[in-house]
């Protein structure tokens, strides 16, 4: 039962996305509320005691990303929820699944509109922030408000949630439960 509404949950929040650039609180909230209910009464405290723990990690996993910019909330509160429904070691495999799937549409993206020059800037960015330890290279990798409206690639990060969570099902990470 709480797999087919993982399922809906990231299908409903995918098409939403695509359609309007937005997950909407109703569905967050209401997956991370079912999360904590369902595996409170299937699992009594225990149960509980992990849902809480997947909704908290997947809250706190992009936050940052959020902070910065990068992610929108309802992005973060979905990821919330698939963790309140399906706990720790499920949420840590989505997260990182959703990343590597994030990174592989986000490239795709580029190559389709032929930003080349921005991919390039943004590679150049990673290196420079990754040599002198994040102390330069930020800057390059997100440039300015000005060029950011101007320059602006927004793809919906619901579709990395859907392609990443539903991948979670299928491949088996050696993460902590």
């Amino acid at each position: 039962m709480i797999d087919v509404l993982v399922i809906l949950l990231v299908g409903i929040g995918l098409a939403w996305d695509l359609r309007t650039n937005r997950i909407p609180n109703w569905l967050t909230l209401s997956g991370m509320a079912a999360g904590l209910v369902i595996n409170g009464v299937l699992g009594s405290w225990p149960g509980l005691l992990l849902s809480a723990k997947g909704l908290l990690i997947g809250l706190l996993i992009l936050f940052i990303p959020f902070a910065l910019g990068g992610l929108g909330g309802g992005d973060v509160k979905l990821l919330g929820a698939i963790g309140a429904l399906k706990g720790t070691g499920f949420i840590l495999s989505a997260v990182l699944l959703t990343a590597l799937w994030g990174g592989a549409v986000a490239l795709l993206a580029l190559i389709v509109s032929k930003r080349f020059k921005r991919l390039n800037d943004f590679l150049v960015g990673v290196k420079l922030f990754v040599y002198t330890r994040g102390k330069i290279g930020y800057d390059v990798m997100l440039p300015n408000e000005e060029v950011k409206a101007k320059d602006r690639l927004a793809v919906p990060y619901g579709i990395a949630i859907f392609l990443g969570t539903v991948s979670a099902y299928f491949i088996t990470l050696p993460l902590p439960a």
